[in-house]
């Protein structure tokens, strides 16, 4: 009876002075210990001398123990009031948020706080359900699958970001999470909603990115497979032909396996066949080129905003002719092309802008394979040698403007260690360099590119305003191409750097995945190569495609 007494005697003194001590009324009382523990039944009543510093009972941290306790031990000596209690739950709140655990409960029960020591009790909203919605082509196990949280655990959004940028990488399907309040308290719900198309896709297209002694008219067909076995590997065929029929014509193919340690495994490979009329003369001559190419991919840990990746692989190339990456056709020996590839991707996104860049870097270790000799390169291109090395990088923010505007600017440059064959130059002119010139009017091996566009906001062509963009869209446009090339050794007469400038028009459209289309009227603003542009001094780029 005397104990519980004594007992209900000390906690009436508890509770009377917390409240003298965080407002201040009654003697201050420097903080020497913090406890952190799962619930206000675990409160510790005694023994305060062995809690000197920072302690953790019982509760599992997501983060770096040390880092916690570091944090936490700057407010050791400061008197205990409301804004040494405040800082405490904020600092171990944000500690939580920054580990991918936002959402927990801090705060401080009634106790004796006499010692100095004060105790936390931290509570981590657990997973109630897991619900799949909106999946009409996906299978509700595959996703499942593909989601490592589970029920019952702490919310660890980490490991939700991971499991959604991974399951984003099919372009059928895009999933975003949503967190509900859970049925039982403390519990949280998560909902995936996905908005998935028919993982199969057939397309039919051109363009004008062809060559005069082929044509430059270019018909392609194709066909891409999402989700092969449900387990999102992508198969993906087309065949090119050119408007100058039988002078032109390619194969290509991609297999994208995505590997169970959620690496991916990139198998492409090509063949091309051509048939060419020879430039100021009636002779006609043929030659092939085929390529066979592997990226292994390994997706690094993203951070908020920033995803990035890791690329390693090699380039298997063979071919007799230069035509398929140059204007005028240069037939010469059989010529081999082996590389190592090593690359680097990021992107971030941000209110302001979204940004996206690459770097890759490629080397020939030289004469490994038949015809790989520096004399069967020269017989394509003169100087060219088969042992190299290059670099090439791009950089591309997209700035949201105000009005609903926006700007792209584009950065790319290649640096070369000599001489390259066509096939690794980097190609200046076109629909995807610069504008208002045909295409790879201009092939060096070291090379700058910029360009810049302003793009109006975008407006449904043939639908009612108001239209949502996903559903159709067209965007007009204003742009600006610059590109600047040096090549190592050239022929005697040769200029040794050349450049392209022009400005112009564009639109942009697009009706749901059905229809894409793009035209870009140019005006070459610097005339060094005269027999590239048009009559009239401007040329169009377009690509149309109509897929199903």
């Amino acid at each position: 009876m005397i104990s519980k007494c004594c007992f209900a005697a000390k906690l009436w003194l508890a509770v009377f002075f917390l409240p003298i001590c965080l407002f201040g009324g009654g003697p201050s009382i420097d903080l020497q210990g913090i406890v952190l523990i799962p619930s206000s039944h675990d409160l510790i009543e005694e023994g305060f001398e062995t809690f000197q510093g920072v302690h953790f009972q019982g509760v599992k941290l997501p983060g770096n123990l040390i880092t916690l306790r570091r944090q936490l031990s700057d407010l050791m000596g400061r008197p205990i009031n409301k804004a040494t209690i405040a800082a405490g739950e904020k600092t171990i709140r944000e500690f939580y948020k920054k580990s991918g655990h936002p959402l927990v409960h801090v705060k401080v029960p009634e106790q004796k706080i006499s010692d100095g020591v004060l105790q936390y009790v931290v509570t981590e909203a657990k997973v109630g359900k897991i619900e799949f919605t909106g999946n009409q082509w996906t299978p509700t196990k595959q996703l499942q699958r593909e989601i490592h949280q589970k029920e019952g655990t702490p919310v660890d959004t980490n490991i939700l970001e991971k499991d959604l940028i991974w399951l984003n990488r099919n372009p059928f399907r895009n999933t975003i999470m949503v967190l509900n309040p859970g049925e039982e308290e403390g519990t949280t719900d998560i909902q995936l909603i996905s908005d998935d198309a028919f993982p199969y896709r057939i397309y039919v297209g051109g363009d004008n990115t062809g060559f005069d002694a082929t044509g430059k008219g270019r018909f392609f067909a194709g066909v891409n497979f999402g989700n092969l076995f449900h387990l999102d590997q992508r198969l993906s065929y087309q065949y090119t032909v050119s408007t100058k029929w039988g002078n032109f014509y390619a194969h290509t193919g991609e297999y994208i396996v995505p590997l169970p340690w959620r690496h991916l495994l990139d198998l492409y490979g090509g063949y091309s066949g051509i048939h060419a009329t020879m430039p100021f003369s009636q002779m006609s001559s043929s030659g092939n080129a085929w390529q066979a190419s592997m990226r292994y991919i390994i997706p690094l840990t993203p951070a908020r905003a920033y995803t990035h990746e890791l690329k390693v692989g090699v380039d298997y190339k063979q071919t007799n002719v230069n035509l398929v990456f140059d204007a005028i056709p240069i037939l010469g020996n059989e010529a081999v092309v082996t590389q190592l590839v090593v690359g680097y991707f990021g992107a971030y996104e941000h209110p302001i802008a979204d940004t996206s860049f690459e770097v890759q870097w490629f080397a020939s270790p030289g004469d490994i394979f038949p015809h790989q000799s520096s004399k069967d390169y020269s017989s394509l291109r003169p100087g060219a040698k088969s042992r190299y090395t290059y670099l090439r990088a791009a950089v591309t923010p997209l700035f949201h403007l105000p009005k609903s505007l926006e700007a792209l600017l584009r950065a790319e440059f290649q640096v070369a260690s000599q001489n390259l064959l066509s096939s690794e130059q980097f190609g200046l002119g076109g629909l995807y360099t610069v504008r208002g010139y045909e295409e790879r009017v201009i092939n060096t091996d070291n090379a700058f590119l910029l360009s810049g566009e302003i793009r109006s906001p975008t407006m449904p062509l043939f639908a009612r305003r108001g239209t949502p963009r996903s559903v159709e869209m067209v965007q007009a446009l204003i742009f600006v191409d610059y590109g600047f090339g040096v090549n190592h050794d050239t022929l005697p007469g040769a200029r040794s750097y050349l450049y392209l400038l022009s400005s112009g028009l564009g639109l942009r459209y697009r009706y749901k995945y059905h229809v894409t289309g793009r035209v870009d009227w140019g005006v070459p603003l610097h005339h060094h190569i005269q027999k590239n542009v048009t009559q009239n001094g401007s040329h169009f780029n377009f690509s149309l495609i109509f897929s199903y």
